[in-house]
């Protein structure tokens, strides 16, 4: 055994001297960068990231915070044999989204593929633009007006289980907001009520956090990236499990809902209305089954939809949950939220589209969350043409380029007083660099379904304020934060309720 190790050592040095002679350039240029140079052969700089997640049960953004205190907005990373280059200035940002040579996702996006596929989020080039294009109709305003009645009757269903809650001791919230954000993507993207707030013990919502979570042990342990190594863990038979119901259940509500439209279109009966006079009917999917046979095929339609399933539950839970946190502990700008509501909206009934529009200052609530918690704290691209930046360093080809949003919105040069939760900084006109703020990204590759989420959250946060008062668990209560694919917290969102 011991003569084995010795073998595979000499393997790895032997392996990195010829990878980094075929490299030279690229090492060169990248060696200009600050950052550690702390390197294992086959493993880079991730030692570190190992030790601070695995065995100190630290986090990432922790790790991420010394970094850029010591090295400044710009450094670069070791993932095994890749340079990973890490922004949080505003200018680098700004020639980074918008210059050609780093346009497709970074190759650890990929590692998401067993799951979304080949979908909008992964794809790159021709694809991804003839994608884009072919999804952006469900995405307009007319058409994402119509779901405000739906996520009205989605908030009603939390509201009963909130009110059951009030006056009662601390609770975390993160489960409550998970199957409410799972309820309405389902039914808004797919045509389907899954009824996810009235089954405590959600499969997909468990399935979804398996993922999440073996994505980021592939990101610690670069050798699991290769999937047929990743095949003989544990990691692997739990990530298989999990998107195998992932994967099955979009299909099956492909199927389902195939079936419905058929089904109504041979009986030339229109879909009947649900409980609140609104058609059953899936923007999303309907738009892409009317395109099947042409471009799309069924295999795209299920990447499509397993994307937009998680792209519009995980990240919206997360927002959702940090934005009744900070509530909690600003109660002045939770009371000024109140008046808003009740000035705008009234003390009950529905909220409406219009209303959304008129809802200026929870807005600026909502942002100000997204500045200090942006939902992806981190987007990575591939370069594939050498480019320059702004701040003097060389990009080459072969490395991956990450906006740290993170870090970004929290630079001092891009936001004054930049760990202050401040919602008026947005009624001022926000950050004074057009790329100083990136909650869904920017450029070509922005979020296709920020104007939905915002949507969705103005409604449920403007009712769940007018009905409930948002309280701490204490007066110390702090979040520690994590990352698996988005930013969450460990242990949850502690929050109690009052009945206004």
């Amino acid at each position: 055994m011991p003569g084995l190790l010795v073998l595979l050592a000499w393997a790895a040095l032997l392996l990195s001297l010829a990878l980094a002679l075929r490299n030279r350039r690229r090492n060169a240029l990248i060696a200009k960068l600050p950052g550690p140079w702390l390197f294992v052969p086959l493993a880079g700089n991730m030692l570190e990231l190992i030790v601070q997640v695995i065995w100190l049960k630290g986090d990432l953004v922790e790790l991420g915070t010394k970094n850029v205190r010591k090295y400044g907005p710009i450094f670069r990373l070791w993932s095994g044999h890749q340079p990973v280059v890490l922004i949080s200035g505003p200018e680098d940002a700004e020639v980074v989204l918008t210059h050609p040579a780093v346009a497709d996702k970074g190759q650890n996006y990929k590692l998401l593929s067993s799951w979304l596929g080949d979908g909008i989020l992964l794809a790159g080039g021709a694809k991804w633009h003839s994608r884009r294009k072919m999804l952006s109709p469900a995405f307009s305003v007319r058409v994402l007006e119509q779901f405000v009645a739906l996520f009205n009757k989605h908030c009603a269903i939390l509201e009963d289980k909130m009110l059951a809650l009030a006056g009662g001791p601390p609770f975390d919230i993160t489960p409550f907001m998970s199957l409410f954000a799972l309820d309405v993507i389902s039914e808004t993207s797919m045509g389907v009520q899954i009824h996810a707030q009235t089954q405590e013990d959600s499969e997909y919502v468990r399935a979804v956090k398996t993922a999440c979570r073996c994505f980021l042990v592939r990101q610690v342990f670069p050798w699991l990236r290769s999937d047929t190594l990743l095949a003989l863990t544990a990691t692997g038979k739990s990530l298989s499990e999990a998107t195998g119901v992932l994967r099955g259940m979009t299909t099956k509500v492909i199927d389902q809902r195939t079936s419905e439209v058929a089904s109504s279109v041979s009986s030339s009966q229109p879909e009947e209305e649900d409980d609140i006079g609104l058609k059953q009917r899936a923007v999303l999917l309907d738009h892409m089954l009317t395109l099947r046979g042409r471009g799309i095929t069924d295999e795209d339609i299920t990447d499509e939809v397993s994307t937009f399933m998680f792209a519009g539950h995980d990240t919206t839970m997360t927002a959702l949950c940090f934005t009744l946190h900070l509530l909690s502990l600003h109660r002045g700008v939770q009371e000024r939220v109140f008046q808003e509501v009740r000035d705008v909206v009234g003390d009950s009934g529905p909220v409406t589209a219009q209303h959304l529009n008129d809802l200026k200052y929870l807005e600026c609530v909502i942002k100000e969350v997204l500045r200090l918690y942006p939902s992806v704290p981190v987007i990575v691209r591939d370069c594939k043409q050498e480019f320059d930046l702004p701040s003097g360093y060389t990009i080459p080809v072969g490395s991956q380029v990450g906006i740290d949003i993170f870090h970004l919105h929290r630079n001092p040069a891009v936001f004054p007083r930049p760990l202050e939760f401040d919602p008026d900084r947005f009624l001022e006109g926000g950050p004074a660099h057009r790329f100083g703020y990136l909650p869904f990204s920017a450029s070509q590759r922005n979020c296709i379904g920020q104007r939905f989420a915002m949507m969705e959250m103005k409604t449920v946060l403007a009712r769940l304020v007018r009905s409930f008062r948002i309280l701490p668990p204490s007066d110390d209560y702090r979040l520690q934060l994590k990352i698996e694919i988005v930013l969450g917290a460990q242990g949850g969102y502690l929050v109690a309720l009052e009945r206004r």
